[in-house]
């Protein structure tokens, strides 16, 4: 018997509540947690969305991984019961979007990424909330569900670029559509319009004074190369594999039926879905590029579940947890390392004691700074060290949102953290004196899963950062 919407959210949001809680937070993750600490209208890698839905958390519960991720699984949650109501709307039946909801719930990335706290989080909310709004606006009179789009949609565009593809497709609905250019003889979708203008305008003006720095950064993932069908073949498979192969089957189902709503859901999605097609023709495609799709194709297929028996549609939902429960298990658990690549799971482990051997190191060379390269172990030292500074010396477009390098740690003695091929050559480009001090290795069960190469250093080089060097 499927439980109600409410039963099956309170059960998925205790699951993602625990795993936030007691999973150690991955790189990204720790250097979205350090923008957070300096909020501001835009960010050099992402919009600044991700940096805000971090920062009540951490106001909260602290600088904890449950504090940085809470924001984003309430939203999941929030998404999900958007995805229900959307098809109970759509169908009138709240069982078809019951069944929806579990489905969305059971996709290989929600069950994966709803509790980790990456851009994706806020672009996935406002995505379904576009949707949400847009099935219900179209069928309005009023302004609430208009006004509702705009800030969707709006706010979708400073959480991630890919999200103007879900305005783009409404907006085509308008006006390639009979339905859609009915709409148009009111004034109501040009003020959604002109609302989600205003929501991304603080975002816009910081690229405009910033050299459009942020634009630019997205734009260098378009740049052509020679043509490759592999990863066209690879962004297929996840087309199936990630909803599950059996709900794929009953989005595509529902995607061509003739149902209320299914001309608006296919403009809204198509762009995206051809756009991700046809970057695959040249480069790859994230798995997590494609996770706002997985509430599409729950709504389709629950637009399909009417004629389906709850057996067949249970059936549906157990193949899907067979292949998303495991993914989640491999991720998650503290317990076996995968090998020892450099991957999301593996940088949640190993970190309780190379944080012990990374304060005995601080405190042996009495060095008043961490200095670092990469930006992943930037925000990574500055989580583990926290209140430690620690600033890269390298990349400075990437922390424009940061306060001005402290001077007086300008000729201070600092931590130079190198991986594990660094070098007193390597450091010599950065600081004048340089002594090194060996290295530190996170070990999880025995795994080297990565090695630091440290360095005493003082007199950073940088003409940028500390004048008269």
């Amino acid at each position: 018997m499927l439980r109600s919407p409410v039963q099956i959210s309170l059960f998925f949001l205790a699951l993602h509540l625990a795993l936030a809680g007691f999973i150690p937070l991955v790189e990204d993750e720790a250097y979205y947690a350090l923008w957070a600490s300096d909020l501001a209208p835009g960010y050099y890698d992402h919009p600044p969305m991700v940096a805000w839905f971090i920062w009540p958390g951490v106001e909260l519960f602290g600088l904890h991984p449950l504090g940085v991720r809470l924001l984003g699984v309430l939203g999941a949650t929030v998404a999900g019961l958007m995805v229900w109501d959307t098809v109970r709307y759509l169908t009138g039946k709240s069982r078809d979007g019951g069944w929806a909801l579990l489905f969305y719930n059971l996709s290989v990335l929600t069950m994966a990424l709803s509790w980790i706290a990456t851009p994706d989080a806020p672009s996935a909310v406002f995505w379904v909330m576009a949707i949400w709004a847009a099935v219900r606006a179209k069928d309005s009179k009023g302004w609430v569900w208009w006004l509702i789009l705009g800030l969707a949609v709006g706010a979708g565009g400073i959480s991630k670029f890919s999200n103007a593809f879900v305005g783009l497709g409404i907006f085509l609905w308008l006006i390639a559509t009979s339905e859609g250019r009915r709409q148009m003889t009111s004034i109501r979708p040009y003020v959604a319009m002109v609302l989600a203008v205003l929501v991304m305008a603080p975002y816009l003006i910081w690229n405009i004074t910033n050299d459009w720095v942020g634009l630019e950064r997205q734009l260098t993932r378009v740049g052509s190369q020679e043509l490759s069908l592999w990863f066209a073949g690879e962004y297929l498979i996840s087309l199936i594999i990630l909803p599950t192969p059996v709900i794929a089957y009953f989005a595509l189902k529902g995607s061509v039926q003739k149902s209320d709503g299914r001309q608006l859901l296919l403009w809204a999605t198509l762009p995206f879905v051809i756009y991700m097609g046809y970057h695959s023709l040249s480069q790859q495609v994230q798995l997590n590029w494609t996770a706002p799709l997985q509430a599409i194709f729950a709504i389709w297929a629950g637009l399909y579940i009417g004629g389906i028996s709850n057996r067949i549609a249970g059936l549906a939902a157990g193949i899907g947890l067979a292949l998303s429960g495991p993914v989640l298990v491999l991720a998650a658990s503290p317990w076996v390392p995968l090998g020892t690549a450099h991957n999301p799971p593996n940088q949640m482990r190993g970190w309780d004691e190379a944080t012990s051997a990374f304060q005995e190191a601080i405190a042996a060379s009495d060095a008043k700074w961490i200095a670092t390269k990469h930006y992943g172990r930037t925000g990574r030292l500055w989580y583990q060290l926290n209140p430690m500074p620690v600033w890269s010396v390298t990349e400075a477009n990437r922390y424009m949102f940061r306060e001005a390098f402290p001077e007086h740690l300008c000729e201070a003695t600092a931590l130079l953290v190198l991986e594990e091929a660094g070098s007193t050559e390597e450091a010599l480009k950065y600081f004048k004196t340089v002594t090194a001090q060996g290295q530190i290795s996170r070990t999880h069960l025995g795994l080297t899963l990565a090695q630091y190469q440290l360095f005493k250093v003082s007199g950073l080089r940088s003409t940028e950062t500390c004048s008269g060097n």
